[in-house]
């Protein structure tokens, strides 16, 4: 489909939407969100997102957002970040290793640096996420998920290129509450879930707890006995919340997350393809998806995070500050990267982050034709990583160790405005923009040598909004915007150098509509132009050296569609399309891998132009449905999810596919009364073979694997 098709049937779907409405526009809806923000959906089914800064009605803001309830995601099966692929469209959140990549829209993080940067941020409470080793959040007690398609630099921040995902939790009620929840399923996967909160009007606090535990879904050949594949993880959260008088609001919150896995290390070689092969030609290499052979270790992560959330009423204005503090440390105790039982290679890195961020916005009340936003944001961010490599030469069989210690430091500061102008009824144009001044040092040291860098970026990031409001239920708005991603630092054991940043400049039509009182239909279209993408490569030595190089430019279009349906009482369905065409329009010098017969691959170098976009699934389809029967005493409820996703592409060459699958999640659940309720849970019912990720190196083309079909049952209550 071209750029021109793309745009041809959303203007002629927007046209068939408007066509049976009443021509004569009536009163405006209102943006301001309702008194009571703590529930996620008013009362016409509306759920309040708080992506430009105020808090507005989803069908209010012009821009491509999918925003889920704690309901919504329980009856899809979506319970941590990853998940949340299975039910936005042009979503797709991976690995790279153990990093975890959230692409939107084509747009992802290639590095897999300790220090890099996601090009999706994660905010949980609006304070941001940066260590992408730690963001595999388990969703527990939120109030909903935001998910922002598309550049969001004006407001956002330097590195949302492809979108934002916006995480809010419960917050603290005067009205005690308690919610409790026990989940057992499959491979002994155990899911604890608790929640409460107490106070009155002006002092209230809660506490979240959420505990998971699995024996894991791979088997080890040769150690039949090891959990393999497994998960431990726990969060703990807490908020307290001052509210002496109606002008004036304090939150703090606190909040531990610890995980404990080996999935992302337990990779098999992908269609058996291993250096290991070179040192025995008759080795034993493994085809089957859920059977590994090496030898790794789980990888071990906690961050803690305090945050300040203050927010005053000057009359008149809103004055929002956020404060937030993160460490994390995360080790990588031992990455089987062969994937075989032969110690060819493997590599752990230690790794800590402390970071600090700062921001303050003043919000204009709404009610007149012209509302602002003025803020600033102040960031800073440490992380050292201690990486070591074990090795065997293939040729010589003789091993060998090396390593380096990697420090990187960054300081940014941004100030941002937008402006928003209502003409009419009809008609409204909204500008803002974003300057940005980054500086970033590294340092690197290996073999008794040091060497350290330090550079300095500043970006403006402007975007325009003009909307046109048919009536109270059909919006249709045109948007261009610009978005960098930071630049970043990389390193070889001869040199610390610097990599630009990425720019991206995206061009959107979208129709936001209520055409029926049953029926929700969201359109939206864009073109991308991207250039000088951070990409990662590899080197043929022994240790590996990787790193990262600005590729040069590729460009993407797509077309998304998001529709609610509501045919009959009781009956919820809601689903989404998207489709998304990407390629490298300049990349002459892509550093790819060629297979070696004898096993692993060789670095080149080719020209990618033309090939397709890395980690971009062109096709992306989702269905769901939420159907409750009541009953003279509690209910019987009825939900599921079924997701599809094509093929994709893991190296510029496109040498590396992995096939498209179908993802079937159900739940059936019985309430006996108020307080109780009684699931059956099923996902992946069709068993599909779903790749976690796959990664291409000198040693191997390696794999790791989603679980294979899982069920269980929950009991969870409330009081």
């Amino acid at each position: 489909m071209s750029p021109n098709k793309a745009i041809a049937l959303l203007a002629t779907s927007a046209l068939a939407t408007c066509l049976p409405v009443h021509a004569q526009a009536q009163e405006t809806v209102a943006s301001d969100a309702p008194a009571n923000a703590s529930e996620s959906r008013s009362v016409d089914g509306d759920i309040i997102v708080t992506a430009q800064r105020r808090e507005q009605r989803l069908q209010d803001v012009p821009a491509a957002i999918s925003a889920f309830s704690a309901d919504d995601l329980e009856m899809a099966g979506v319970d941590n970040i990853r998940d949340i692929t299975f039910v936005a469209p042009s979503v797709n959140i991976g690995n790279s290793s153990v990093a975890i990549q959230p692409t939107i829209r084509g747009i992802g993080l290639r590095g897999a640096g300790s220090s890099d940067e996601s090009v999706v941020p994660v905010y949980i409470d609006g304070i941001l996420q940066p260590f992408q080793y730690m963001l595999v959040y388990d969703l527990a007690s939120v109030e909903r998920v935001e998910v922002l398609r598309g550049p969001q630099g004006a407001l956002l921040g330097r590195n949302a290129t492809g979108g934002a995902i916006n995480i809010i939790t419960r917050s603290p009620q005067a009205t005690p509450a308690m919610d409790l929840s026990l989940s057992y399923g499959r491979f002994n996967e155990i899911v604890a879930q608790g929640y409460a909160t107490v106070g009155n009007d002006v002092i209230a606090a809660d506490v979240a707890l959420m505990y998971k535990t699995n024996d894991g879904y791979l088997k080890h050949k040769f150690r039949p006995d090891q959990d393999t594949g497994f998960t431990k993880n726990y969060t703990i959260r807490s908020k307290v919340a001052l509210t002496p008088s109606d002008d004036f609001k304090l939150t703090a919150s606190y909040m531990r997350a610890y995980q404990n896995s080996d999935i992302a290390q337990a990779t098999i070689p992908y269609d058996g393809n291993s250096s290991a092969l070179r040192l025995d030609p008759n080795l034993d290499i493994s085809h089957d998806f859920y059977e590994v052979l090496g030898d790794f270790l789980s990888s071990i992560g906690k961050s803690d995070q305090l945050g300040l959330v203050g927010e005053f009423d000057l009359g008149g204005v809103s004055l929002t500050s956020v404060t937030g503090r993160t460490w994390a440390n995360f080790n990588q105790r031992g990455a089987d990267n062969d994937g075989t039982q032969l110690d060819v290679n493997r590599s752990t890195f230690p790794t800590t982050s402390d970071s600090f961020s700062q921001e303050v916005y003043l919000t204009s009340e709404t009610g007149g034709p012209f509302s602002w936003i003025v803020g600033g944001m102040y960031f800073e961010n440490d992380v050292t990583q201690n990486y070591t490599s074990y090795s065997t030469n293939v040729t010589t069989g003789v091993p060998s160790v090396s390593g380096y210690t990697r420090t990187d430091k960054t300081k940014s500061w941004a100030v941002y405005a937008q402006g928003r102008y209502e003409f009419d009824d009809h008609l409204a144009f909204t500008l803002s923009g974003r300057y940005t001044r980054d500086r970033k040092s590294s340092s690197d040291q290996r073999n008794g040598v040091t060497h350290s860098d330090s550079e300095s970026w500043s970006n403006f990031s402007p975007q325009a909004v003009l909307e046109y409001r048919f009536n109270p239920d059909v919006m249709v708005y045109a948007k261009a915007g610009r978005a960098f991603k930071a630049g970043v630092y990389s390193a070889t054991a001869s040199e610390v150098y610097a990599v630009d940043p990425e720019k991206v400049t995206q061009y959107e039509i979208g129709m936001k509509s209520d055409p029926l009182p049953w029926l929700r239909l969201n359109l939206a279209a864009y073109y991308t132009d991207y250039k000088d993408i951070q990409v990662n490569y590899r080197t043929n030595t022994v240790p590996i050296q990787s790193g990262l190089e600005n590729a040069g430019a590729a460009e993407i279009y797509g077309l998304e569609a998001e529709f609610v349906v509501k045919p009959i009482d009781n009956l919820d369905i809601r689903g989404g399309v998207g489709l998304t065409y990407g390629k490298y329009t300049d990349y002459e010098n892509a550093s790819v891998y060629v297979r070696n017969p004898a096993g692993g691959n060789t670095a080149v170098s080719i020209d990618a132009t033309g090939n397709k976009l890395i980690r971009v699934p062109e096709q992306t389809y989702s269905l769901g449905f939420n159907y409750t029967v009541p009953l003279s005493k509690g209910d019987i409820r009825l939900g599921g999810n079924i997701y599809r996703q094509s093929k994709l592409y893991w190296e510029a060459s496109n040498r590396i596919t992995t096939p498209g699958f179908t993802q079937v999640n159900g739940e059936l659940s019985w309430s006996p009364e108020e307080s109780l309720r009684i699931a059956v849970w099923v996902e992946n019912l069709l068993d599909q073979k779903r790749y976690l990720h796959t990664l291409t190196s000198p040693t191997a083309d390696t794999a790791s694997y989603r679980p294979p079909r899982t069920y269980g049952v929950r009991l969870s209550s409330k009081f």
